[in-house]
């Protein structure tokens, strides 16, 4: 549900297009999140699903857009030609902003039902440290005369939807920490560490019920400044899935140390403990189906967890990057 608070726009007729905004939501995959909400989403669905912003659910939602902006550039006496229609994909974190589409309503032959993103993923959607912010605007395409109770400047927004996409593992997201040397001295960590992540205190891997920040990711400062400048290249994704690797070792080795306190948790169905850190990293390797199919191969991951986690590490890496992705880190 969206929780979006709204900004009173002082113009009549924008009501139309935020109208069409309100009712549009962000696919990845078969996930999907409304206007105004945040969803976390896997590494795998994050770098590889396929992308698209569905703005009618069918021909008939479509058609009532196009009467809505319709009405809406006849309340602010505005052609085709004077409003675009923009999607921009954001990396706060990053500070990197993509352009994904943008065209005046005179160049679209119709209202479309969808938007799907380019094969080429915008920037953004290439380095999920600290994830993506998708915004959708209706704006003003050129400049006007100033009019009172009318939007003037080009880029004026007539309306507006954001959708926040974040990664997660084991089900949870994370922000990276900024690793300073005085937090390396609380941690008890050698000055020259780079990076460190940790299950926190007192979190189960097998809660059902997963705590804010249960999953804590630290980088050294510098390293993560440039990691900024530098996300969407090689060497920049593969220093972003370490992390996440990092991450996915720190549960693993919380769950050896749970399953050697407790041996009923090596025999246990995983499906038992759907919503947990650990659940989570199995789904990541062995997928979301709920068939018997998928509970067994749930199952089977989980056992491999627990009895040979390196080579489990080793699927889920593959999951993150391709053997052609690792060769590109020798490209640059």
């Amino acid at each position: 549900m969206s929780t979006e608070t709204r900004t009173i726009r002082p113009y009549t007729g924008v009501d139309h297009f935020q109208a069409v905004l309100d009712r549009s939501i962000l696919a990845i995959g078969e996930r999907q999140v409304e206007g105004g909400g945040r969803v976390a989403l896997t590494v795998d669905e994050y770098l590889n699903y396929p992308v698209w912003l569905r703005l009618a659910g069918d021909e008939h939602d479509r058609h009532e857009n196009e009467g809505r902006i319709a009405d809406g550039l006849g309340d602010l006496g505005l052609a085709t030609s004077d409003v675009e229609l923009v999607v921009l994909a954001s990396a706060p974190r990053l500070k990197m902003v993509d352009v994904v589409f943008a065209r005046r309503l005179d160049e679209l032959e119709e209202v479309p039902a969808s938007l799907p993103f380019p094969r080429e993923r915008p920037r953004a959607l290439q380095g999920p440290v600290g994830g993506c912010d998708v915004r959708v605007y209706f704006c003003l395409a050129r400049q006007f005369q100033p009019r009172p109770l009318h939007p003037w400047r080009k880029g004026t927004w007539l309306g507006k939807q954001e959708y926040q996409l974040r990664t997660d593992v084991g089900g949870v997201g994370f922000t990276p920490v900024r690793l300073t040397d005085e937090i390396r001295g609380d941690l008890d960590l050698d000055p020259q560490v780079t990076k460190y992540a940790r299950i926190d205190e007192g979190v189960s891997v097998f809660d059902v019920d997963i705590p804010p920040n249960a999953v804590e990711v630290y980088i050294d400062e510098g390293l993560l400044d440039r990691l900024a400048v530098a996300a969407h290249t090689a060497i920049g994704k593969q220093l972003q899935r370490q992390l996440f690797l990092d991450a996915a070792w720190a549960i693993a080795l919380q769950t050896l140390a749970e399953v050697a306190a407790d041996d009923s948790l090596a025999h246990a169905a995983v499906d038992e403990f759907r919503g947990s850190l650990a659940h989570g990293l199995v789904e990541m390797v062995a997928g979301r189906s709920l068939d018997a199919e998928g509970v067994r191969a749930r199952d089977d991951r989980y056992r491999q967890l627990v009895k040979d986690p390196a080579r489990f590490l080793a699927n889920l890496e593959s999951r993150l990057a391709s053997r052609r992705d690792v060769m590109d880190l020798f490209e640059d």
